[in-house]
């Protein structure tokens, strides 16, 4: 059994990071920069707050669901994981290491189009509305393979 009291927010952010987004699970929700903060009162009780990709997003209170199951199996029982949707998620906030997941698992990141299966530029616009929201279809003219890529928000 863990206390509030005795962990560190670094140590929280670590578990969180173990918590991986339900659509893309070699990416965590820490690397999607979908974990806005980390809180811990002085009543012990741990404050999570999330902000989706889109304030539409689907997946948003999986993700909630799942960051409390992640942080209860270390032993926190007041644990508090808010869903922010009126702070506006950006592509900025996906880390370098969740970048490169995203190109690994076949997605490219937001920004230049990049295809993940030849790393060519030379890419088109397929359209502008992928299988998720955050999400559109590009082809490599190289390759000629069709890939998604994260918007730039």
């Amino acid at each position: 059994m863990t206390n509030a009291h005795q962990i560190t927010e670094s140590q929280i952010w670590k578990w969180l990071d173990d918590v991986k987004d339900p659509e893309i699970p070699t990416v965590s929700l820490v690397e999607l920069g979908v974990v806005d903060a980390v809180a811990i009162e002085e009543n012990g009780t741990v404050r999570i707050k999330l902000v989706p990709t889109f304030a539409g997003c689907f997946a948003a209170s999986y993700m909630a669901m799942e960051a409390k199951a992640r942080l209860e199996a270390e032993g926190l029982k007041n644990v508090v994981v808010e869903l922010d949707k009126l702070t506006p998620w950006g592509s900025e906030r996906i880390t370098p290491s969740g970048r490169e997941k995203l190109l690994a698992f076949g997605i490219s990141p937001p920004g230049e189009a990049l295809c993940p299966h030849c790393l060519s530029t030379n890419v088109e616009a397929v359209s502008d509305f992928g299988p998720t929201l955050c999400r559109v279809v590009r082809r490599c003219q190289d390759c000629l393979e069709t890939f998604e890529q994260f918007k730039t928000l």
